[in-house]
């Protein structure tokens, strides 16, 4: 019996045999060495705590809450278990939670979602630009793949505070498109399996289909800052027999070239350029009505016409 600071119990030793040993019958079942590494089901304890078991566990009860965690090795796999979350720290600072529910949260002690990843401590991400997420290879290519079902859609979702949905990219397996969303009203941009791109139209009815209804915008709008006459708008052609031809260009200085790449005045009109043979070259104009006459007006700034 000790009272105040005394020592219960002391054990000196001054060989290098074990301090302790515990036996169960003639089982070694707790050991002490002499470098006080504890071993539980091991007579050679090789760290300051070595749990040998076929199937060892450390219990952890939290008698105020009666709470348990587990840390268990179950066929060389480590598991954890408890009835709550699973939070990794620093002394001060939490950095993943695992949740009960499953969702895993970096940065926020209130995962919403399978994986929340936020910058600012709370389940909605910052708006100060940072990177929440980086995937990085700097010996190679970086792949973020994004797997659904064949009859369904892979989706990234981009939103707010103010909405959860704000835009969107789509890929769809089902015709294997691909879409992008913006500003919560649909879809801006659309690129068919076959290619074509449609702008404000979902489907394209040719390589490039812009639709532009009801609004004021111009639904296409060019502009190069070059020094000279330099084609601003170029259609070519493909023909078998010599490759690429010109068909149609409009230049800096406003020029209209037909069948020319290098117009000469405003309107600058030369036969077809399929090179099969020597033909005139023609400007047709019609009329709308049988009853209609077909104008041509040329004005100047000294008269009406001429």
């Amino acid at each position: 019996t000790t009272a105040g600071t005394n020592v219960a119990v002391a054990i000196t030793h001054n060989g290098s045999g074990d301090l302790v040993r515990l036996y169960d019958g003639s089982t070694q079942v707790v050991t002490i060495d002499d470098e006080g590494n504890v071993g539980i089901g091991t007579d050679n304890p090789g760290a300051p705590l070595h749990i040998h078991n076929d199937s060892p566990k450390i219990v952890l009860k939290d008698t105020d809450n009666d709470a348990e965690i587990y840390l268990h090795n179950v066929g060389g796999a480590a598991v954890y278990s408890s009835a709550g979350d699973a939070v990794f720290q620093t002394p001060s600072t939490e950095i993943i939670r695992l949740a009960s529910t499953g969702k895993v949260g970096i940065g926020t002690y209130t995962p919403l979602y399978k994986l929340d990843i936020s910058g600012d401590g709370v389940a909605f991400p910052s708006a100060s630009g940072s990177t929440l997420l980086r995937l990085r290879d700097s010996a190679g290519t970086a792949t973020l793949s994004i797997d659904a079902a064949a009859g369904s859609f892979s989706a990234i979702q981009f939103g707010d505070t103010a909405a959860a949905s704000m835009g969107s990219i789509l890929y769809n397996h089902v015709d294997d498109s691909m879409k992008f969303n913006t500003g919560g009203t649909g879809t801006k941009l659309f690129i068919a399996s076959d290619g074509k791109v449609g702008i404000n139209k979902d489907d394209p009815g040719a390589l490039l289909h812009i639709h532009n209804s009801g609004t004021s915008v111009l639904p296409l709008k060019v502009y190069r800052n070059d020094v000279g006459d330099v084609p601003i708008v170029h259609f070519r052609a493909y023909n078998n027999s010599i490759g690429e031809v010109d068909k149609f260009v409009v230049t800096a200085r406003g020029r209209v070239g037909v069948n020319t790449d290098n117009p000469q005045r405003e309107l600058h009109i030369k036969p077809d350029n399929s090179g099969t043979s020597a033909i005139p070259a023609y400007a047709r104009i019609e009329s709308h009505g049988s009853n209609q006459p077909a104008v041509l007006e040329l004005y100047h700034t000294r008269g009406n016409g001429v």
